[in-house]
């Protein structure tokens, strides 16, 4: 029991990291991922999909920001 507890703690304090550095969001870099976090709905899944990179590839925040915009740019899809 402590330790879900535990875990959800740390997935919600991870989600409060994610949140603040979205407030961040530059449309220069992340193109992509600032058009998605527009609406509500959109800034929840993108902070969903960022906690999945962050604790399963162990990306940091940044880093997960930067391939969730990577993989949804069609500039950057072109490229590869």
């Amino acid at each position: 029991m402590k330790n879900e507890h535990s875990i959800h703690e740390l997935r919600e304090m991870t989600k409060i990291a994610i949140d603040k550095e979205l407030d961040f969001c530059n449309p220069n870099d992340t193109p992509m991922v600032c058009s998605m976090i527009s609406t509500l709905e959109g800034r929840k899944k993108i902070v969903d999909l960022i906690l999945e990179y962050v604790g399963n590839s162990g990306q940091s925040i940044a880093q997960a920001i930067v391939s969730i915009d990577n993989e949804n740019n069609p500039k950057t899809i072109l490229l590869q």
